[in-house]
């Protein structure tokens, strides 16, 4: 009955203006067959905590040899598609999906993307696809499908037709292993049980296995990114016992030290905390500008600082600790010296309003600044840098005024005489010091 199809599982949804956005894709290119947009996995409790988007490529096999490149209900595609590729096959088990899609993009199906996320998946303990050792080895299966030819797949694009082929497939096999022994620590399972007799040793990048882990547990747990430091502390030793496994896969001995202390600041990274907080050899220390700061003895390496204004975040810097003492001047220094700009404009916003933040960061603030250290309000910037500049006199002129009371330890000011002589009697701490005379139209 339709021309177009779209496949929506019950636990899963789509944002009000998800139809729309997709008929005006295929209403002004009509020749469109398929079309994916982005996507959020959401919590339980209706928290969004990952946004994220298909390749930007319109050939999306190269993707899905070794990977499902979207979830399921983030593409619409055409009717005609489904009768070229085929049904979903139930033979290939919890992969379905991305069976599915795999044979559309061994076709040579065009895909046109909306770079908007207009699809939620629910991420929810007890689903179906949390299996996740049968899981796993349907998920290889596919690799190696892809890798090879697909009987099924009746007009394959030719070049595709023996699969892919760019001699990547044991370095997918090895990331497909990362992220399933990811999932295994956040479901509570032990990953030791995945079969890797296959996965072979590849060179592999610290602080991309660290982002394999760091995704794939908090996927696998079903909790939010920023509750990763939670489950750190209650889950010690099932993590060391992940990084143990995986020291087995590589050659460089360094590389799983390395990726232990990326994992640990992609966790501080996620904290938003009043108190100092332990994630490995690093520490998490909170600095508010304004409050004075403690000296801090830690066992940690390297300290990362979250520099605060009132509460509002301004930046982190990273620096080394010293013998064990991470001393509060330092701390504020270190501060100093990395958010000194964003510190002045932030009090600069407040003293003078009338002053966009824009405006500030493009010149005027800087200028402010200069003005207030040296006194000197009226003078511009360049005055500033120009040892030859010379301030025009003002002078302060009351034509019915002869006697000014002047205070010589507050800050003085040029004075005219009228038609008259002024008289000028100064103090010196609120106690009288004598007087002057400005004879008419004389200058003091």
């Amino acid at each position: 009955k339709f021309d177009h199809l779209l496949f929506l599982d019950a636990d899963d949804w789509i944002s009000p203006e998800y139809l729309s956005a997709f008929n005006d894709v295929f209403e002004a290119e009509p020749e469109t067959a398929a079309v994916v947009c982005g996507w959020q996995f959401v919590l339980e409790n209706g928290e969004a905590v990952d946004e994220k988007y298909p390749p930007e490529a319109s050939d999306f096999f190269p993707y899905f040899s070794h990977t499902c490149a979207f979830v399921v209900h983030a593409c619409v595609i055409e009717k005609k598609v489904l009768q070229q590729a085929g049904i979903f096959d139930p033979k290939v088990g919890f992969v379905e999906d991305w069976d599915f899609w795999q044979r559309i993009a061994r076709t040579g199906v065009q895909f046109k993307t909306i770079r908007k996320a207009l699809a939620y998946y629910l991420m929810r303990k007890g689903s179906l696809s949390r299996k996740v050792f049968r899981s796993y080895l349907d998920a290889k299966g596919m690799i190696l499908q892809g890798y090879g030819p697909d009987p099924r797949v009746a007009q394959p694009l030719e070049k595709y037709r023996a699969g892919m082929d760019d001699g990547k497939i044991e370095e997918h096999l090895f990331w497909l292993y990362c992220w399933y022994a990811g999932l295994c620590v956040g479901m509570e399972e032990d990953p030791a049980a995945l079969e890797a007799a296959d996965i072979v040793k590849v060179p592999a990048d610290a602080e991309q296995v660290a982002a394999f882990i760091f995704e794939s547990v908090y996927r696998g747990g079903c909790f939010s990114p920023s509750r990763w430091h939670e489950f750190y502390k209650t889950h010690i030793q099932q993590i060391e016992s992940l990084f143990t496994l995986l020291e087995t896969k590589f050659d460089d001995a360094s590389t799983i030290v390395e990726a232990r202390r990326s994992l640990s600041r992609l966790i501080i990274n996620q904290i938003h905390a009043n108190v100092p907080v332990q994630i490995g050899t690093l520490l998490y220390v909170p600095v508010e500008i304004r409050e004075p700061v403690e000296d801090l003895e830690t066992g940690a390496e390297r300290a990362i600082m979250e520099i605060k204004a009132q509460g509002d975040t301004i930046g982190r810097v990273e620096v080394e600790v010293e013998n064990g003492l991470f001393s509060g001047d330092r701390i504020r220094a270190l501060a100093s010296d990395a958010f000194s700009w964003e510190i002045l404009v932030r009090y600069l916003e407040k003293r003078y309003r009338q002053y966009t933040r824009a405006e500030l960061e493009a010149g005027r603030g800087w200028e402010l600044f200069l003005q207030e250290l040296w006194k000197k309000p009226s003078w511009p910037d360049k005055a500033f840098y120009d040892p030859h500049y010379e301030e025009e006199t003002v002078y302060a002129v009351r034509p019915y005024q002869q006697i000014w009371d002047v205070e010589i330890c507050e800050e003085l000011f040029h004075i005219r005489a009228g038609r008259k002589p002024v008289t000028i009697n100064y103090f010196v701490g609120g106690q009288p010091g004598g007087e002057i005379t400005i004879e008419p139209w004389k200058k003091v």
